[in-house]
This record gives C-alpha cells, sequence and structure tokens, in this order.
C-alpha cells in the first residue's frame, strides 16, 4: 500500500471518528436542551425534530407549511402532522392569513421562544467550541480546509446518488 493509500485511509478513518463524534455531541446536547426545556419552560418530550421545526418556524414567522417543507425537507404530511404535535404541546398557534383564510401560518408561543432561545444558546456554545480550536489556523489552511470539506460533501452527494436508486 502505497504512502498515499495510507494517508488517505487515515483520513477516513478520522472523519469516521469525527462524525461518531459529532453524532454522540448531539445526542448530549439534544439531553441538555432537554433538561432545560423542561426547566425553562416545564416542557419534557420534544424530539430533535420538533426543535429544530421550532427552530425553522422562528427564522422565518410567521412562516406557512410549503414554506416549512422546504427549509425542513419534509413532507407537507411530516410537517402537518409535526405542527399537530406542537400545537398541542403549545410550542406554537396557528393563524389564519386574512385576507386568504386557506393560508395558514405557524408562529411561536412564548414556550416556543423559550425552547428555541435555549437551542440558539447550545448550538452558539458549540459553534464558539470549533472556531476556538481553528483560531490557531491562517486563512490559507482555512481555505483550504474548506476546500477539501466542500470536495468530500460531493462525493458523498455523488456517492449516495450512485447507491441509492440501486436500493429500492
Amino acid at each position: 500500500m502505497g504512502k498515499e493509500n495510507k494517508n488517505g485511509e487515515l483520513v477516513v478513518n478520522d472523519l469516521a471518528l469525527l462524525m461518531h463524534r459529532f453524532e454522540e455531541a448531539n445526542i448530549q446536547m439534544g439531553k441538555v436542551l432537554q433538561h432545560c426545556a423542561e426547566q425553562e419552560a416545564g416542557m419534557s418530550n420534544l424530539s430533535l425534530s420538533e426543535i429544530h421545526f421550532l427552530a425553522a418556524v422562528a427564522e422565518a414567522e410567521p412562516i406557512n407549511g410549503t414554506a416549512l417543507t422546504k427549509a425542513l425537507g419534509l413532507t407537507k404530511g411530516g410537517v402537518s402532522k409535526m405542527a399537530s404535535r406542537l400545537l398541542q404541546k403549545g410550542m406554537i398557534k396557528s393563524e389564519k392569513d386574512s385576507a386568504n383564510k386557506k393560508n395558514q401560518y405557524y408562529v411561536l408561543t412564548r414556550d416556543g421562544v423559550t425552547v428555541c432561545n435555549i437551542h440558539k444558546r447550545l448550538h452558539d456554545s458549540a459553534k464558539g467550541c470549533i472556531i476556538h480550536s481553528i483560531e490557531k489556523y491562517d486563512e490559507n489552511e482555512l481555505e483550504l480546509f474548506r476546500t477539501i470539506l466542500h470536495s468530500i460533501s460531493n462525493a458523498i452527494d455523488e456517492s449516495s446518488e450512485d447507491v441509492l436508486p440501486n436500493i429500492s
């Protein structure tokens, strides 16, 4: 095995480890978020998907179901189910367009805002840790790193396109 292949394998192994660590961190952040939501909003049993739904509403409220399907990559049925659960939990409320009563928009309730604020604080904290860890690199090194990340991301997209049609 050549040196280039060995380094390539080491990079792939390091990426796999990094992805695993991100998954673990995501699970831990979910637990912290759930705990904070219970403490600050009296709300328990929110899934990470529901929290990201709330974050999407917060980004563009008032927002309709069609915009949420695009923002979250969900089907209309998926958005409808999640909206129903969050309406029931008191995290969002539904409003009708005054000009066209058929158009339904979602906005956050006070508890929904609280959960989104907790979520944002956790993301900001994680982002701060990452930024702090890469401050030692100069702009050229960071640009190279971004180029490599984009290259890997594109390779994953292409690989997924090749594999997924063959599965079904």
